[in-house]
């Protein structure tokens, strides 16, 4: 275009030629969801499900990609880009920061339409951090998961085998709402520590699931798998069975569930209140006679509260027996 005018923000071309918008401008303002602090950030990498930025290549002309790296000098909590993307394009934003720390977000169905402007307050949580509210399917936690928030679907959360979890302010199936589900609260698949820090509240999704399941090693002669938890007495954890359920009782606080054994239980720390739906131990065994075992259980620290319920022990036996 060799005749034109520039006025403020408006460019004007004459000779038939004529602009159009190719592209939305994003300014991406980055906030850290726990503290709502600013973030200020090194580098921003965004990555879409589909294509989203257009750039010209000295070769091959215009390529697509669905992903791009911004970085700020000097580093700021507001990042402007400009994006071209398709309808219901799903957004994945990683952020480092000044001392060197790691954000996420993630964000499904975003359009951004051509020609606009768009002001997005982006609430990042630090690498790791597991947003329950978020959680659409079925999650196993990896090792240095921290999981955080109300859950909002039902949906099973298990705890990969050897994993160290922390639980940032849950609540799990909190009222109980979730009844008739076949699973505990939470679920160990082997060996297991769970680290406390806030008040959380786990409630089992049957009768006869417990809260949090400690898992048993089913390997002939094999060492039994082991649940720690750990936390200050200003950390907390409320776990119990789920007293709604309609499908039956037998599911400990912590432990093993109606015909459900468990392994060894370690509490090593945190203000731990445990509460069965009959049947089964608050800490323990759950409630199927002559089926159901626990291994060692050990209390090592922490301010423990398990009271008796129907036809069992608060810590130990439940209308079976334990092995220790």
């Amino acid at each position: 275009v060799s005749d034109f005018t520039v006025d403020g923000n408006t460019v004007t071309v004459s000779g038939g030629v004529t602009l159009n918008s190719l592209q939305a401008i994003v300014k991406f303002t980055l906030v850290d969801a726990l503290t709502g602090n600013p973030l200020n950030a090194t580098s921003l990498k965004i990555k879409g499900s589909q294509y989203m930025f257009e750039s010209l290549n000295p070769t091959t002309g215009i390529k697509l990609t669905n992903e791009l790296t911004v970085t700020p000098a000097p580093a700021t909590d507001a990042i402007y880009v400009a994006i071209s993307s398709p309808a219901n394009n799903n957004f994945t934003l990683t952020a480092t920061t000044e001392d060197d720390k790691t954000y996420t977000y993630k964000k499904s169905g975003v359009t951004f339409l051509e020609g606009k402007y768009y002001d997005v307050k982006v609430q990042m949580l630090p690498e790791g951090y597991v947003n329950l509210a978020r959680l659409t399917a079925d999650y196993e936690a990896k090792d240095g998961d921290v999981l955080y928030g109300t859950l909002a679907n039902n949906v099973k959360i298990s705890i990969k085998a050897g994993a160290t979890v922390t639980l940032h302010n849950v609540s799990i199936n909190a009222d109980g709402a979730w009844t008739n589900s076949n699973w505990a609260g939470i679920t160990c698949l082997g060996d297991a520590t769970i680290k406390l820090k806030g008040k959380n509240i786990v409630t089992g999704f049957s009768g006869k699931y417990p809260s949090i399941q400690a898992a048993h090693n089913t390997v002939a002669n094999a060492a039994e798998y082991t649940l720690t938890i750990q936390g200050s007495d200003a950390d907390e954890l409320i776990a119990s069975s789920n007293s709604k359920s309609t499908s039956g009782t037998g599911g400990a606080g912590i432990g093993g569930g109606d015909g459900v054994p468990c392994g060894n239980i370690v509490i090593a720390g945190g203000r731990i209140t445990a509460e069965s739906n009959g049947f089964a131990a608050d800490i323990g065994c759950g409630g199927d006679g002559g089926v159901d075992v626990c291994g060692n259980i050990t209390i090592s620290g922490g301010i423990v509260n398990a009271k008796c319920s129907r036809n069992s022990c608060g810590i130990g036996a439940g209308f079976a027996r334990c092995m220790n």
